[in-house]
């Protein structure tokens, strides 16, 4: 293809097209059928929230074996089409290359690739580089399928919604450096995670993940002083609500308000706070009682010193708006 005017025209080829999608609707039946895929899938949703069972049937079912038996199939779908579309999602950063295999609403698991030389890359540090160490804060279990991994294993203090996480002086401890062969697996909590240290070799391992789990958000830890950094969200349903309730206070519609007061009683305090700015910025009069009360009885410390300092802006606001 020389211009973009021959990728058009290509596009625009009913029959190129046709290939196209029957080749990808045709590999897609492949896995799912052939390659144990949807079997895996189905069985694995119905053990729920069980680690164990699901980490289980997902080793047992991809051994290095099937993993490249599934990677040969999609290589001559490229080789054979530069525009094939792969139904496995590709991620990729600096040091490792990854596909996802299968998933279902209650975890995922993914073929990973580490490059030996970009990981001591990116190991490497100058004066004033920080390094950052993420818990994901659901169950997960790393199987070495080809090479050698030298790891370690971070452990994080629990913790819950209610903790006052700025107070918290060192959340991440790491453990001793250990080496994982083909074969081996290493079993984690939702208080823990595997940081990939320097290796003689590449690696390529199968890393399964759970979509819930004990911890009520997923952290991000100073990897020298253990302090935590960030949080986040897991799963995307609670920012979906936050990112609703915004659409709802922007749209205008006149149940709003009580859509958005609902949240207030959620589980987690980053949903309950985002909704009480979104009424704060619908009416910042008639969002008072929820504010003090918030500010009072929140079980969440940064909640409670968030709506201290929000009242005292509302009320200077109000003191504006009255003496104009």
């Amino acid at each position: 293809m020389k211009n973009s005017s021959e990728w058009v025209s290509l596009f625009r080829d009913e029959a190129y097209v046709a290939n196209v999608v029957d080749t990808a609707k045709r590999l897609a039946t492949h896995h799912r059928d052939h390659s144990g895929l949807g079997a895996l899938e189905k069985a694995a949703a119905g053990f729920g929230d069980d680690a164990t069972r699901v980490f289980d049937l997902v080793e047992q079912t991809l051994d290095f074996e099937a993993v490249a038996t599934i990677l040969d199939v999609e290589r001559g779908a490229f080789a054979a089409s530069s525009t094939y579309s792969s139904k496995f999602q590709g991620y990729s950063t600096g040091a490792q290359s990854a596909m996802a295999l299968a998933r279902a609403r209650n975890f995922i698991s993914l073929v990973v690739a580490i490059d030996p030389h970009m990981l001591r890359l990116a190991k490497r540090r100058i004066d004033g580089d920080t390094r950052s160490v993420s818990f994901a804060g659901t169950p997960n279990s790393v199987r070495v399928l080809k090479g050698t991994l030298t790891a370690r294993v971070w452990t994080l203090s629990p913790i819950t919604d209610s903790d006052d996480l700025a107070a918290i002086d060192r959340a991440a401890t790491p453990g001793q450096p250990i080496e994982l062969q083909a074969g081996d697996v290493c079993r984690m909590t939702s208080f823990q995670t595997l940081e990939y240290l320097p290796s003689p070799g590449p690696v390529l391992m199968l890393i399964s993940q759970m979509s819930d789990g004990e911890a009520p958000m997923s952290v991000v830890c100073d990897a020298d002083t253990g302090r935590i950094r960030s949080t986040q969200a897991i799963g995307q349903a609670p920012s979906r609500l936050q990112m609703l309730s915004t659409l709802l206070r922007m749209s205008g519609r006149t149940d709003a308000w009580d859509a958005i007061r609902d949240l207030l009683s959620h589980e987690l305090h980053f949903v309950r706070w985002h909704a009480m700015r979104e009424l704060v910025a619908l009416d910042p009069g008639r969002a008072l009682p929820d504010l003090l009360r918030l500010m009072e009885t929140d079980p969440q410390p940064s909640v409670r010193r968030c709506a201290r300092r929000t009242l005292d802006l509302v009320n200077a606001h109000l003191a504006e708006t009255r003496a104009a």
